[in-house]
């Protein structure tokens, strides 16, 4: 299984003023479904997506996903949390291997 966690901060959007929080979280929970992905936690601006049941076509997936909002003036500077949870060679279903791509992108100078 493959997850990635999201979470926005709705104070510094809000205060920005030039987005409405409400609407990326929508964008995100479109573009994820609409390309096979599912909804697994939805909790205020945190989101859990998982793998569409193909991991191996859907790592690409919500790879590219996450690379492509990263892309986007409304998402980066926005989000607090961007975590990927990878289990997929682990016979133990609760045993991830978890990556922070928030600290790899401030790492590379996106944020």
């Amino acid at each position: 299984m493959i997850k990635v966690e999201i979470e926005l901060d709705e104070q510094k959007i809000i205060d920005d003023g030039k987005y409405v929080p409400e609407s990326i979280l929508e964008c995100l929970d479109d573009n994820f479904v609409r390309n096979g992905q599912q909804i697994l936690e939805a909790e205020g601006f945190r989101r859990v997506y998982r793998d569409g049941g193909n991991v191996e076509k859907d790592f690409a997936i919500l790879g590219k996903l996450i690379l492509n909002f990263s892309k986007k003036k409304y998402f980066l500077p926005y989000t607090t949390k961007i975590l990927w949870y990878n289990n997929h060679n682990s016979k133990d279903e609760n045993n991830f291997i978890v990556e922070d791509w928030l600290e790899g992108f401030r790492k590379r100078g996106m944020i």
